[in-house]
């Protein structure tokens, strides 16, 4: 566990974002002790993942009810974890951090 933490908490310039993600999700679904619930847990890990959410993803994904749903995402907007966004009659949570990350990511040199 405390290594899981220590990857989990790193900057790892040398290690693909994505490629570090899977990592982070395998180790925490064999490490949780509870047999219900490790995948839906797992997958919402994965929002600090990913640029943007919203509620449908995590209804679909989770298995859970749109209240619900709105209501997590809505606290994580209201700590300043994602932002809110309206466009049309959705609302997307966009993850700032990981968009800026992505935005300004060094050349890879792939020779």
């Amino acid at each position: 566990m405390d290594n899981l933490e220590l990857l989990i908490n790193t900057d790892t310039p040398d290690i693909d974002p994505i490629v570090k993600m899977a990592v982070i999700h395998h180790q925490f679904e064999s490490i949780q002790p509870f047999y219900d619930g490790n995948g839906r847990t797992g997958r919402i890990n994965n929002i600090s993942r990913h640029p943007y959410t919203k509620v449908q993803f995590l209804e679909h994904d989770l298995s859970g009810s749109r209240p619900t749903a709105t209501r997590y995402l809505d606290a994580l907007a209201e700590d300043g974890v994602l932002e809110k966004h309206r466009m049309g009659r959705e609302n997307y949570y966009l993850n700032r951090a990981l968009v800026d990350m992505l935005f300004n990511m060094p050349r890879m040199d792939v020779s």
